[in-house]
């Protein structure tokens, strides 16, 4: 957890959080409560606030979360390589990484596999049989860890 609060691009992240959909959230949590004056309120100006900071938060998150497994996953450096013959004979970062992705795409070929066949009925156009199609492709990537032959070009 230090490595990932150590990176820039993390602590950004967590500051356009913070400032930026703190506001918005500490009023709807707030009204929830009835600790607001207004039970319904309409805040205008936390809500271009959030807005404003939600994909660069976002972004700046993924590219610190990526930055800091890729410095995992190179290793320690050289001298440190050598002194603990431990680290050297664990198992590589880059396979844990790897379930993660491949269960991120087993719930989201489910999902879009899902959309498609509750939306089939209801839109006669070709995004549902697309949802279907890019959901058994990422099914399929998930199991195998390759992609159908058919999808490649």
């Amino acid at each position: 957890m230090a490595a990932y609060l150590a990176n820039w691009w993390i602590r950004a992240g967590l500051v356009l959080v913070v400032f930026g959909w703190g506001p918005l959230l500490a009023i709807i949590v707030l009204a929830t409560l009835g600790l607001w004056p207004d039970p319904n309120p309409n805040p205008i100006g936390p809500g271009l606030l959030f807005f404003l900071t939600c994909w660069p938060a976002i972004i700046c998150l993924v590219v610190g979360v990526i930055r800091v497994q890729r410095k995992a996953a190179a290793g320690p450096p050289a001298d440190a390589a050598t002194s603990s013959p431990a680290s050297a004979r664990s198992a590589p970062a880059s396979l844990a990484g790897s379930a993660w992705a491949r269960l991120a795409a087993l719930l989201g070929g489910a999902g879009l596999c899902l959309y498609g066949a509750a939306t089939l009925t209801s839109d006669s156009s070709r995004g549902p049989a697309a949802a279907i199609v890019l959901g058994v492709v990422c099914i399929f990537w998930a199991l195998t860890g390759r992609m159908p032959w058919w999808f490649r070009r």
